[in-house]
C-alpha cells in the first residue's frame, strides 16, 4: 500500500499565513467601516454631519483658483497647478500596507476634482517642496475642513506643528483651531468612529515601555501619571516609571514652557501644575534610553486632573 506523507508546515510559513489572514481581515473591518461612512441615504443626518464645516475662527487666508487632481498618499495631495499639499496637523499613525487604502479612496471621494482653499502652517513648505496647509475643499457653496473632516470620522489624529501658527492669522486664532480638533478626536475616540473601532486607533499606556517600544518612529497617543519631574538647562523632564534611563520620558523645551504658562513665575506655576498628575500626551517615539517624546507644542500634552 502506497503511504501518504504527512505534511509538515514550517513555523515561518504558518506565521505568514496566519498575517495574511489578519491583514485580510483588518483591511475588509476597515472598508466596512468607510462603506458605512461613505454609503449614506442622501439628504441623511449622518451624511450630512460627515462634512465637516469651518468655524469662524479657521478659515483660509489663501484661495487658490485649483482643483485637486490627486491624492498621492493618504496625507498628500496633488494640485492642478503641479503642487503638493501635505495635510499638515494630521497624522494617520497605522499599518499603510493595510489601511492606507482605506483612507486613500475616502480622501478621493471627499477631495477629488473640487476647488480648494489653505491656512498655510507654520513652514510654508517642507523638505520635498510639499505647502504645509489644512485643506478646504468647496461643497455647495460651503467649504468642508479636511483635516477636522478625517478627524471627525475617526481616520486621523491630531499632531500640533512646532509653535503653531499661520501667517496672517494670530497665534489665539491658530490655538482655537487646534483645540477644535482635539475635541473632534475626543469625540470620535468615544463614539467608536473609524479606526477608533477596530483599535487601530489607541491612547496607549505610559508605564508599558515594552509595549511602546514597539512603535518607535511612529506617532502616538499615551497617558499616565507622572512619577518624576526634573528640570535641567530650562527644559523639564517627565517620568512615569522608576527607572528613567529605560521609561518612558517626556522632554518639554523652553518656548513651550513659556507658552504654557507666561509670566515671571511660570515655571514653577507649571511645575506644580504638572505634579503626579495624570496627563496626555501626543508625538513621535524615539529611542533615547528607552521611549522618549519630545513637546514643541502645547498642544501636544493634556493635563486631565486639575487641582
Amino acid at each position: 500500500m502506497r503511504r501518504i506523507r504527512k505534511l509538515r508546515w514550517a513555523p515561518v510559513t504558518l506565521m505568514a499565513v496566519a498575517l495574511g489572514i489578519v491583514a485580510d481581515n483588518a483591511q475588509s473591518q476597515s472598508d466596512q467601516r468607510l462603506n458605512q461612512i461613505k454609503n449614506q441615504p442622501a439628504g441623511s443626518t449622518q451624511q450630512a454631519d460627515m462634512q465637516h464645516l469651518a468655524p469662524g475662527h479657521c478659515q483660509p487666508n489663501s484661495e487658490i483658483s485649483t482643483q485637486v487632481t490627486e491624492i498621492i498618499d493618504p496625507q498628500t495631495l496633488r494640485l492642478g497647478d503641479g503642487r503638493k499639499v501635505k495635510l499638515v496637523g494630521l497624522e494617520t499613525a497605522m499599518p499603510m500596507e493595510l489601511h492606507g487604502a482605506t483612507l486613500t479612496r475616502y480622501l478621493e471621494n471627499l477631495t477629488l476634482g473640487k476647488a480648494v482653499q489653505l491656512i498655510l502652517g507654520r513652514r510654508k513648505t517642507d523638505r520635498y517642496g510639499r505647502h504645509m496647509a489644512h485643506l478646504f475643499v468647496e461643497q455647495k457653496g460651503s467649504l468642508v475642513w479636511v483635516q477636522a473632516d478625517l478627524i471627525k470620522q475617526g481616520l486621523g489624529l491630531v499632531a500640533p506643528e512646532p509653535r503653531a501658527y499661520s501667517p496672517g492669522s494670530s497665534p489665539s486664532a491658530n490655538a482655537k483651531c487646534i483645540a477644535h480638533l482635539l475635541r473632534l478626536e475626543e469625540k470620535a475616540r468615544k463614539n467608536r468612529r473609524g479606526f477608533w473601532g477596530n483599535k487601530i486607533f489607541q491612547v496607549r499606556n505610559a508605564w508599558d515601555t515594552r509595549e511602546l517600544s514597539k512603535y518607535i518612529q511612529t506617532f502616538q497617543i499615551i497617558e499616565g501619571r507622572i512619577k518624576r519631574l526634573s528640570l535641567s538647562r530650562g527644559k523639564i523632564y517627565i517620568n512615569f516609571g522608576r527607572n528613567w534611563k529605560s521609561d518612558l520620558t517626556i522632554v518639554v523645551n523652553k518656548a513651550t514652557i513659556k507658552s504654557m504658562q507666561p509670566g515671571s513665575d511660570k515655571l514653577a506655576r507649571l511645575l506644580e501644575q504638572l505634579e503626579r498628575k495624570k496627563i496626555r500626551i501626543r508625538g513621535w517615539i524615539e529611542d533615547r534610553n528607552g521611549p522618549l517624546i519630545r513637546v514643541r507644542n502645547r498642544h501636544q500634552l493634556e493635563i486631565l486632573e486639575r487641582p
